[in-house]
């Protein structure tokens, strides 16, 4: 085993922020309070390939929301040769508006709306201290400050992308994490997301004294997180670097294992139904965190800040700081409902209370 440091000091929610969980369902669905545009085009395009191999369901939301296909046979809009527009026009009908380019002025409007919202410093040491009995150093903990209020430009997902394996944590969504780094591969993955758009794809592992942990090593479910900070230390062998996690992830295929690992990855989309379970479980978590949040500085702010973010958003923050095994936040990783994340999130909080 090398001498290599663990390779976490925790993970802190930061505000509202890029959200990965546009839900396909039925037509008339509502939008997700924090819209993606890349995932919604995503799903246009994922739409349209599954009708051209010739899938019932992709036939079924063509017939219903594709006016030119409006109770067509199979055969009959086989033969219209679609084009991506059309499958475009399709999604913005089920999310319940006439056209694409009216779904795009919406979401536009919505993302432009979010300011950031940053974390006192107060409340910052207050979380990592619960979180790890040795903070990280005065800079890193500035420049986790700068990143919880930096906004971050959603981008399309890259195909493929450096891995960074994380020994002993599992990042949610919104969240700020100063992570230290030491294997060579982590650092060689750094150097080349700092190279291009300082995207990372960040996974735990199942067992953290793996060295060299491969597809099988690795927990499925990550994030894409935006790169804000490295500071190396003296030697040169490790490093710290703030994070800001933007996405939930699957890994598909590990394509490249040296000088680092780099991974063909997929959006995780979880699914926003509004059942009436998920709003009595939401309800649940609010009452658990406003509670919490009582106990910590500033505690009026962070109020308004969880106000503000919806049931997802919510069990994604309150997941990133609880103190907890790797196994059982890559199990709520792993949950593609909103109500067994919000199940689970309220267990985990239960058990740590």
């Amino acid at each position: 085993m090398s001498n290599e440091k663990r390779e976490t000091k925790g993970a802190v929610a930061s505000g509202a922020g890029a959200r990965g969980s546009v839900a396909r369902g039925p037509v008339t669905q509502a939008l997700p309070s924090r819209p993606n545009l890349e995932h919604l085009k995503a799903q246009a395009k994922d739409l349209l390939e599954a009708l051209r191999a010739g899938a019932p369901a992709a036939l079924e939301r063509f017939r219903q929301g594709l006016p030119a296909a409006r109770g067509a046979s199979a055969d009959k809009i086989s033969a219209m040769s679609l084009a991506l527009h059309d499958a475009q026009s399709v999604i913005a009908r089920e999310y319940s508006f006439a056209s694409w380019a009216e779904l795009k002025q919406a979401v536009e409007r919505a993302t432009t709306q979010l300011a950031p919202e940053a974390l006192s410093p107060e409340s910052l040491r207050a979380l990592l201290g619960r979180l790890s009995s040795t903070p990280p150093p005065a800079e890193v903990q500035q420049a986790m400050l700068e990143a919880s209020s930096v906004s971050v430009p959603l981008i399309a997902l890259s195909a493929e992308l450096p891995v960074v394996a994380l020994r002993n944590t599992v990042l949610s969504v919104g969240a700020v994490a100063p992570i230290m780094i030491g294997r060579a591969s982590s650092i060689a993955a750094l150097e080349a997301a700092q190279k291009s758009d300082r995207r990372l794809a960040l996974f735990a592992q199942k067992d953290e004294l793996e060295e060299t942990p491969g597809m099988s090593a690795l927990h499925p479910v990550g994030c894409v997180a935006a790169l804000h900070a490295l500071f190396p230390l003296p030697g040169g062998q490790t490093s710290w670097m703030v994070v800001r996690a933007l996405q939930w992830i699957r890994l598909t295929e590990i394509t490249s294992e040296q000088p680092y690992l780099r991974a063909r990855v997929e959006r995780f989309e979880v699914r926003e139904q509004a059942t009436e379970e998920a709003r009595q479980l939401e309800q649940q978590l609010r009452e658990r965190t406003r509670a919490f949040i009582t106990t910590l500085p500033d505690g009026e702010r962070l109020q308004q800040m969880t106000e503000r973010m919806s049931a997802l958003e919510l069990a994604d923050a309150t997941l990133a700081n609880l103190k907890c095994s790797v196994d059982a936040k890559a199990l709520y990783a792993s949950q593609a409902e909103l109500t067994g994340r919000l199940r689970h999130v309220i267990a985990l909080f239960d058990q740590g209370a």
